[in-house]
């Protein structure tokens, strides 16, 4: 693929701006992503996919262990199913649900 995540190592001194990477992750994906930015409701379907982004990282099972271990640092924060990548050959450890929530909420009042 063109496009994928990036999994930097929180030793690294690169600076990285904060952002969204939507990709198809297929070798053959079924183009979507074209159709979105072509469609000419592209940006209500952008907000869809935001708004169910926002859903989908508050409503997490992971979620729900939040309250339980603040005063344990070494919880993960964010799972497969909501924001981690199998891919990522550091382990997730900069990957943040509570992280892209914010990012995403940022977005809201622009979209």
């Amino acid at each position: 693929n063109e496009y994928d995540t990036e999994c930097p190592s929180p030793f690294d001194t690169k600076k990285r701006m904060p952002r969204i990477i939507i990709c198809e992750k297929s070798a053959f994906s079924l183009g979507y992503l074209r159709q979105i930015i072509t469609h000419k409701r592209s940006k209500q379907i952008v907000k869809e996919l935001i708004l169910k982004a926002i859903d989908k990282l508050t409503n997490c099972s992971c979620a729900s262990d939040d309250n339980e271990d603040d005063d344990n640092e070494c919880v993960s924060d964010g799972c497969l199913a909501c924001c981690h990548s199998s891919r990522c050959h550091e382990y997730n450890v900069v990957s943040s649900r509570k992280n892209a929530l914010t990012l995403l909420n940022l977005l809201k009042p622009f979209i």
